[in-house]
């Protein structure tokens, strides 16, 4: 006789194989409209995702692997202890994952813990709110050019940021209650690693992430698209009044909520849009999600705390942007309708060039390395 659990499975795999088959048969039959999806997803990864995150990702795999903040003074070291009750050296991770972008915290995090400077439960603690949009994407991208006012990209910022901050002293109270060891390697802090070694490794690992962060925005890109010429969203929201009223504010918050770019896109266009774009900015998207336990594997992360964790960090920036909103009174008004091609505002800038310098000294240095990063498997 087969079991229950036996039933699930097979009844699992049976929708699953369902839902494959029937994407396969939209593509075939609109070969076009995912033709563009992709090619959606590689230029936003060309002229967004690579010159603002390369840098940061960059930076903040090379202090931690270089070991240049080990001893970062008492003052710093006081100060993450009483806030966050967390050693000094992750002081350097802490500020690049406010200023750096999503994925940015959680590279720091994953080398730190490498390196032997945290241990599990930091890990998860610092990942709690240590994963922000970062000025670029809220100023430049969301307020210059989906809202067309660079004030509300910086208001979305400073709520972001003092919303994490918030997350991050409970979390180091709750932890300090709970008599959490504080943990400092001692041995690790009198080791020495060289700046080439550093920057070998740390250039090394950015790439592999920046490969692996591109191909998922491009797979959910593709995924929206999906969304889109399915239907789905229609027959939902025809069934009941309220949500056949908000169909276009369910829509972006739902695009959002898979890939957060994309839905800040089509949320700049609403009345409502910048709550939307306030809770969609604190919540991250999956797709960021995904990005960051692919990061982080191997390592005890707990996924299901950072999924509830980005929740009610997404509450706190819709509560802080809204009671902002209401101060400052800031109104619908100020967002725009785009209605032409999009044009990412940091494109083939001086961070593109670095980017794609490092990337070629990587191949050059690497030609005749026979041996694997010591700490990068």
């Amino acid at each position: 006789m087969i079991s229950s659990k036996k039933i699930l499975v097979m009844v699992k795999k049976f929708f699953i194989g369902l839902i494959i088959l029937l994407i396969c048969i939209q593509i075939t039959m609109f070969p076009d409209v995912y033709s563009d999806s992709i090619k959606s997803g590689i230029n936003c990864c060309l002229n967004i995702l690579i010159p603002s995150l390369f840098p940061f990702i960059f930076m903040a795999a090379f202090i931690v692997q270089s070991q240049i903040f080990l001893n970062p003074g008492k003052l710093i070291s006081k100060l993450t202890k009483f806030l966050f009750y967390l050693p000094g050296y992750t002081a350097p991770v802490i500020i690049l994952s406010l200023v750096g972008g999503y994925p940015v915290g959680a590279k720091g995090i994953k080398t730190l813990f490498d390196k032997n400077k945290i241990n599990t439960e930091q890990l998860n603690r610092m990942m709690c709110f240590c994963v922000n949009a970062g000025p670029g994407f809220l100023i430049s991208l969301i307020g210059t050019t989906f809202i067309n006012n660079k004030f509300i990209g910086i208001i979305i910022l400073l709520s972001q940021t003092l919303s994490s901050i918030i997350i991050g002293i409970g979390c180091g109270i709750y932890s300090r209650n709970k008599n959490f060891r504080f943990y400092i390697d001692k041995l690790s802090e009198n080791s020495t690693t060289k700046l080439s070694e550093s920057f070998i490794e740390s250039t090394s690992s950015v790439c592999r992430s920046i490969i692996e962060i591109c191909t998922l925005v491009i797979i959910f890109s593709f995924f929206i698209s999906t969304i889109e010429n399915s239907g789905i969203i229609e027959i939902m929201t025809n069934k009941i009044t309220f949500f056949d009223c908000h169909k276009n504010e369910i829509y972006s918050l739902i695009t959002g909520l898979l890939e957060v770019t994309t839905g800040c896109l089509k949320a700049s266009k609403l009345r409502a849009g910048l709550m939307i774009i306030a809770f969609m900015v604190g919540h991250g998207g999956v797709c960021t999600h995904i990005q960051i336990a692919s990061m982080l594997k191997n390592c005890g992360f707990d996924f299901k705390k950072f999924c509830l964790f980005r929740f009610i960090n997404a509450f706190f920036s819709l509560a802080s942007v809204y009671i902002s909103s209401k101060y400052l009174q800031l109104h619908s008004e100020v967002f725009s309708n785009l209605s032409g091609p999009l044009k990412a505002s940091n494109s083939s800038t001086i961070h593109g060039s670095i980017a794609i310098i490092l990337l070629s000294l990587y191949f050059v240095m690497t030609v005749n390395l026979n041996q694997k990063p010591k700490y990068f498997k």
